[in-house]
Protein backbone atom coordinates (compact mmCIF):
# COMPACT_ATOMS: atom_id res chain seq x y z
CA UNK A 1 0.00 0.00 0.00
CA UNK A 2 0.73 3.58 -0.14
CA UNK A 3 3.68 4.88 2.58
CA UNK A 4 1.99 8.14 2.75
CA UNK A 5 2.77 9.87 6.58
CA UNK A 6 -0.47 11.59 7.43
CA UNK A 7 -0.27 15.08 9.51
CA UNK A 8 -1.94 13.44 12.71
CA UNK A 9 1.32 11.14 12.24
CA UNK A 10 4.06 13.60 11.86
CA UNK A 11 6.15 14.51 14.38
CA UNK A 12 6.12 18.06 16.01
CA UNK A 13 9.25 18.92 14.24
CA UNK A 14 7.89 18.51 11.18
CA UNK A 15 4.64 20.19 11.62
CA UNK A 16 6.70 23.42 13.15
CA UNK A 17 8.82 22.96 9.65
CA UNK A 18 5.19 23.69 7.54
CA UNK A 19 4.53 25.90 10.21
CA UNK A 20 8.04 28.16 9.76
CA UNK A 21 7.48 28.09 6.09
CA UNK A 22 3.81 29.58 6.00
CA UNK A 23 4.99 32.49 8.47
CA UNK A 24 7.87 33.02 5.62
CA UNK A 25 6.14 33.09 2.99
CA UNK A 26 3.84 35.64 4.31
CA UNK A 27 6.45 38.04 5.79
CA UNK A 28 8.01 37.93 2.24
CA UNK A 29 4.71 38.78 0.71
CA UNK A 30 3.95 41.64 3.29
CA UNK A 31 7.54 43.28 2.61
CA UNK A 32 6.36 43.04 -1.21
CA UNK A 33 3.46 44.76 -0.63
CA UNK A 34 5.01 47.53 1.53
CA UNK A 35 7.89 48.11 -0.90
CA UNK A 36 5.37 47.94 -4.12
CA UNK A 37 3.37 50.37 -2.24
CA UNK A 38 5.09 53.70 -2.73
CA UNK A 39 5.50 52.74 -6.36
CA UNK A 40 2.43 52.56 -7.19
CA UNK A 41 1.21 55.61 -5.69
CA UNK A 42 4.33 57.40 -7.46
CA UNK A 43 3.37 55.30 -10.81
CA UNK A 44 -0.38 56.64 -10.13
CA UNK A 45 0.67 60.10 -9.41
CA UNK A 46 3.20 60.37 -12.91
CA UNK A 47 0.56 58.95 -14.75
CA UNK A 48 -1.75 61.97 -13.71
CA UNK A 49 0.60 64.37 -14.63
CA UNK A 50 1.28 62.78 -17.71
CA UNK A 51 -2.22 63.35 -18.90
CA UNK A 52 -2.34 67.08 -17.28
CA UNK A 53 0.89 67.59 -19.66
CA UNK A 54 -0.64 66.23 -22.63
CA UNK A 55 -3.41 68.48 -22.30
CA UNK A 56 -1.55 71.73 -21.87
CA UNK A 57 0.41 70.07 -25.27
CA UNK A 58 -3.02 69.65 -26.77
CA UNK A 59 -4.08 73.27 -25.76
CA UNK A 60 -0.74 74.85 -27.06
CA UNK A 61 -0.61 73.04 -30.34
CA UNK A 62 -4.22 74.17 -30.51
CA UNK A 63 -3.21 77.72 -30.07
CA UNK A 64 -0.35 77.81 -31.94
CA UNK A 65 -2.45 76.49 -35.32
CA UNK A 66 -4.69 79.43 -34.30
CA UNK A 67 -2.38 81.77 -34.40
CA UNK A 68 -0.97 80.37 -37.57
CA UNK A 69 -3.16 80.77 -39.50
CA UNK A 70 -3.90 84.06 -38.12
CA UNK A 71 -0.45 84.88 -39.30
CA UNK A 72 -0.92 83.74 -42.35
CA UNK A 73 -4.03 85.67 -43.24
CA UNK A 74 -2.41 88.67 -42.11
CA UNK A 75 0.44 88.25 -44.72
CA UNK A 76 -1.67 87.72 -47.60
CA UNK A 77 -3.25 91.04 -46.84
CA UNK A 78 -0.12 92.64 -46.81
CA UNK A 79 1.44 91.19 -50.25
CA UNK A 80 -2.69 92.13 -51.69
CA UNK A 81 -2.04 95.59 -50.20
CA UNK A 82 1.25 95.82 -51.39
CA UNK A 83 0.32 94.66 -55.20
CA UNK A 84 -2.41 97.40 -54.81
CA UNK A 85 -5.29 94.54 -55.13
CA UNK A 86 -6.59 94.95 -51.44
CA UNK A 87 -9.26 97.96 -51.14
CA UNK A 88 -10.78 97.84 -47.57
CA UNK A 89 -13.46 99.35 -47.22
CA UNK A 90 -13.95 101.76 -44.21
CA UNK A 91 -17.30 102.07 -42.57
Amino acid sequence: MDNKSWLWKKKSAEKSLVGDKANISSSINEEVLTQAHPLLTEKAELERDIRILNGKLSSALAERNGKDDFAKKHVKIAREAIAGEYCPTIF
